[in-house]
């Protein structure tokens, strides 16, 4: 279902990744979305 998708969606961006200095993908997203 959407919903199911929705959640596993947000756990996936709020999980730190290793390739970003093991920051989470939402953060980084919301940085760049502020500096534009």
């Amino acid at each position: 279902t959407d919903q199911h998708i929705a959640h596993i969606e947000k756990a996936l961006n709020a999980r730190p990744r290793k390739c970003l200095g093991f920051r989470q993908p939402a953060v980084i997203f919301d940085e760049l979305r502020k500096a534009a």
